[in-house]
């Protein structure tokens, strides 16, 4: 029988920590009490493809874990409830930090060779789930489709990332905290403890998926109030610098999200209000091409006529005769 994920994790780190090892009735159990770390990690198999395991007062300074060119498309969910985990990737990469309160969700299958791992008093759960608990639930004809809208989801939550941490909500701490205090010593404490783990992953991705739809509400509205701006003093509008330091923001996340939500860029959204209040001006004033010119904000009336050009494929001055 080929070893879990999280069996070959421990098996990799094992001889580092001088683990003692204990079989209890639904998983292992290891002990780590050498002058490279100490503390109680508690493994229990749910299903295949899907593991719990409790890490309780781990105090470990250095640890490093290899990475399974294998590994499967896998993820870990978890809660801290005390303490910090500090991980830095091999060879290059961001250094990640959870603290107590976080809920993290790792993806396994990442570009890092390696983690250098430092515990520090951490008591912390977390479930392991890879593609397996898909295809467990799904028919053979459906598992290669199944598989394939599982990546393809892992990407859209991820985007490019390999964890993400963000506070949990009462709900999670709640589901975190019955997963820690469940005793797992009969088969109805393994009942009650599946329970728990599919509503601790449901209430996770509920909580990301809501987080990121609060960040995409916040950068509408960021965008939003550009265009406010942008229409109100299109003839001097503010230069990136002054938008973004007015939201709050970078100047290249400013321009991110402003194509992103618009399909243009902040200088092609000026000019073409520029062109309709241009046109506007044209069909209904008798201003001349010069003061409307002027009036978008252009001094020099021959670009002004030549951007014109351009989008309506005419002067201002035949568009406006074509008018009459």
């Amino acid at each position: 029988m080929s070893k879990s994920i999280s069996e070959q994790y421990m098996d990799s780190i094992m001889n580092e920590l001088s683990c003692e090892i204990t079989e209890s009735t639904f998983g292992k159990c290891y002990h780590i009490n050498s002058n490279y770390g100490k503390g109680k990690l508690e493994l229990f198999f749910i299903e295949k493809g899907l593991e719990v395991s409790r890490n309780l007062q781990m105090e470990v300074p250095s640890l490093e874990t290899q990475i399974f060119n294998e590994m499967p498309d896998a993820l870990e969910v978890g809660y801290m409830f005390e303490g910090e985990v500090t991980m830095i990737p091999y060879p290059r990469g961001n250094i990640f930090k959870v603290k107590e309160g976080d809920v993290f969700i790792y993806r396994m299958k990442n570009s890092a060779e390696k983690y250098y791992v430092n515990f520090k008093q951490s008591t912390n759960i977390s479930i392991t789930m890879d593609p397996k608990v898909i295809e467990n639930v799904l028919k053979p004809q459906w598992i290669k489709k199944g598989t394939y809208d599982w990546e393809n989801q892992l990407d859209h939550l991820f985007k490019g990332k390999y964890i993400l941490v963000q506070k949990a909500n009462v709900e999670f701490k709640r589901l975190a905290k019955r997963i820690v205090e469940n005793s797992m010593e009969d088969l109805m404490d393994f009942i009650t403890m599946k329970g728990y783990v599919f509503e601790f992953l449901a209430e996770a991705f509920r909580l990301r998926d809501s987080n990121l739809k609060v960040q995409k509400t916040n950068i509408e509205e960021k965008v939003k109030m550009v265009k406010d701006v942008l229409w109100r003093e299109y003839a001097n509008p503010p230069i990136l610098d002054e938008l973004a330091e007015y939201l709050g923001i970078s100047k290249y996340k400013l321009q991110k999200a402003f194509k992103e939500v618009t399909g243009d860029t902040v200088y092609h959204y000026i000019l073409n209000i520029r062109m309709k209040k241009a046109e506007e001006m044209l069909k209904n004033s008798e201003m001349s091409v010069l003061e409307i010119a002027h009036d978008v904000g252009y001094d020099n009336p021959s670009k002004f006529s030549k951007i014109f050009k351009r989008k309506y494929r005419c002067t201002p001055l035949k568009y406006r005769n074509s008018r009459i």
